[in-house]
This record gives C-alpha cells, structure tokens and sequence, in this order.
C-alpha cells in the first residue's frame, strides 16, 4: 500500500534538511529537483537555518589559513570549546598556481557564500556546501582595487563593492558595483572625500544592516571614523567612533546583530595589550555607542579576527596562530598553534545559495 504525502507536507520536511542531503534527495525526481533548486524555497531554507532559535549547537566557523608545502587551507570549525574541526573543505575553483599564491585573499562571507580574490582582479564566489562558484567577469578599470562582499536584503541579491584610489589623487576615488543577479559591473562614478578615505579598505568589513562598515583613518571630518557602504541604495557613508576613544589600532566587527568597534593598543616587553569594545545600541544614531568592556593580557598579536558567541574574541598572533581571549575574566586559551599561518575567522551558514544560479560552475 502506497503512502501519498500532500505536496505542503513534502516542503515543511525538506526545509529542514541540510544542504548535503537536499542535494541528494534533488535526485529523487524531478520535482523534488525543481522544488529545492527554485529561489523560493532556496530563500526559506536560508532564513530558517539563520533563524536565532534555529541555530542551537550547530555554529560553524569557516577557518582559512596558509602551510608553506599545501598552499591554502579551508576548513569547517564548530564554535565550540575545543575549536574542534567540523570538515575539510575542497576547493576546485583555482588552479594550482593561484591555491598557493600570497595575494589569495577572503574578501568576507555571507548567507554561505564565500567572496575570494584570486590576484589581480579575478574574483569568485563560492558555495562550498553545494559546491558551486561563480567566476565574475573583468571588471570596468584596471587599476588595482580593494573589495567588501555584502547582501541586499530587499532585493535578495549579492553585491561586490570595488574601490580604487585615482593615481595621483589620493583623494578621489572610483567605485563599482557586482550584482549577482545582474551578473555584471556597474559604474558608481568617481568621488571625492578630501581625504581619500577608500584608502584603508583593506581589513575585513562588518556587514551590519545591509551595510558594510570599516575603520577609516583621517575622515573628512577630520578625525578617525567609521565608513560604510550601503548595499541596497548603493551609496557611501560615514560614521563617527565615539568621542572619547583616545587608541589608535581599531577594528569594525559585528556583535550579536549589532555594529561593534574594537580598539587596542600594542604590547611591548613592560606594557600589556589593552583593549576597548564599543557597540552602537541603536543603528545610526552615534550618540548610542556603549562601552562594553575592557581587558588586557601580554601576548603580542597582530588583529582581532572574529568575536564569537561565547563572549570571546580570537586573535591572530604573531606566529599565524589563534587564541581566544575571555574579555570578562581576561583569560587567554591558545586554539591553534600547528604552524599554520591563520588569516581569517568568521561564522558560517550552510545554505543553498547558488544551487539554482544557472552561470555558477559545479564540481
């Protein structure tokens, strides 16, 4: 006796499955097939797996670091005690001259895509859990540029943000814009601050509200300051850091949905480190930034990487490896001291995205 299931019923259970076994449950038939690649449920599936209640045990933190004789190394991590690693991942979207080369860089990740920049002006977004990419195509100029990947929530879509400073003119700039749905560049002009602000937009911004957000030395308000990007009206902004922060070394991050700012001072031989974290309790209004709290230690680092949700934040040290500082107690755990060189830290979601993107490339 045959069981038929009602097509609504069908969708509440598979909604719930991971991406590993939609993608084998998509071979069932074609229905099934044609249901979990539409951008509906892709949609679904997403804001279900980043729904807070959702999200349990099951933080993931995608960890790329570097080993002189392998090149690039990518991995799963769960945001757990142990930092212990959830799985190895495979990249097929360079070749092996590119894998190894220095100026591999993680542009940033978002809603389980991953933005890379593979030299000069070669750019992929990665899907490692369907394992799918997207080779975006030249961009408009040639310069040498410097990139933020973000989502625009009201449109669904994936953005790239390309600045160049104008040789010559450090205070102008030149911008353009990706859009994966419109799988092309778009020119946002040329501008000028006064200052050249787009020149320190090389840390990895904090994607807060559809925007990205990055420290900025020298604004043209003439002090240090915060600038963004706004991904769905595709303009540029600025922020003031709160008054009376007096530390030189900043960093944007984002904090429980909340934009978050960092700062530190170098430890020397006599001198701890000490740190400052800031959030701006209510988005865009500069009078709400709060001091959250203050910690010191000894270690000699070279930047914050990523604040994970135990309170802790992870630290790149001189060396390539990683510890976890407790800012409440103060107390420091060493999460990775296998001589690889760690350089990015941030949480991850599996998801769907780019299953149905008929010009991403499967392997």
């Amino acid at each position: 006796m045959s069981v038929h299931f009602p097509d609504e019923i069908i969708d509440k259970i598979l909604v719930r499955l991971d991406p590993k076994s939609l993608i084998k449950f998509s071979a069932v038939c074609k229905s099934w097939r044609s249901l979990i690649k539409s951008p509906t449920f892709i949609h679904t599936h997403l804001s279900r797996t980043i729904q807070p209640n959702n999200q349990n045990d099951s933080h993931l933190l995608l960890l790329v670091s570097t080993k002189a004789d392998t090149g690039m190394i990518y991995s799963f991590r769960w945001d757990n005690p142990e930092f212990s690693e959830y799985t190895r991942l495979i990249d097929r979207f360079a070749d092996n001259e590119e894998r190894s080369a220095w100026y591999l860089t993680v542009v940033g990740t978002c809603n389980g895509l991953v933005c890379l920049s593979l030299g000069y002006n070669k750019l992929r977004i990665w899907n490692p859990s369907v394992r799918r990419f997207v080779i975006l195509p030249s961009p408009i100029s040639e310069y040498i540029a410097r990139y933020a990947f973000g989502y625009d929530s009201r449109n669904n879509d994936y953005k790239v943000l390309r600045t160049v400073n104008l040789p010559g003119q450090p205070e102008c700039y030149q911008a353009e814009i990706w859009s994966l749905a419109r799988g092309s560049w778009k020119s946002l002009g040329v501008g000028s601050t006064g200052r050249g602000f787009l020149s320190e937009l090389i840390q990895q911004p904090a994607l807060v509200n559809d925007a990205v957000h990055w420290v900025q030395l020298n604004t043209t308000k003439g002090e240090n300051g915060i600038m963004w990007f706004d991904m769905v009206s595709e303009s540029f902004g600025e922020t003031r850091v709160p008054q009376c922060v007096t530390k030189m070394l900043m960093l944007t991050l984002r904090h429980e949905g909340n934009l978050a700012l960092l700062t530190w001072d170098s430890a020397s031989e006599y001198h701890p480190c000490s740190y400052d974290i800031w959030v701006m309790k209510e988005y865009g209004v500069e009078e709400s930034w709060t001091k959250l709290f203050s910690a010191r230690h000894k270690e000699f680092i070279i930047r914050p990487l990523c604040w994970r949700n135990s309170g802790e934040i992870v630290f790149k040290m001189f060396g390539g490896g990683l510890l976890s500082l407790d800012v409440q107690t103060e107390q420091i755990k060493y999460l990775t001291r296998d001589g690889n060189d760690c350089y990015f830290l941030d949480y991850y979601v599996e998801s769907l995205v780019l299953l149905g993107e008929a010009n991403a490339i499967s392997y």
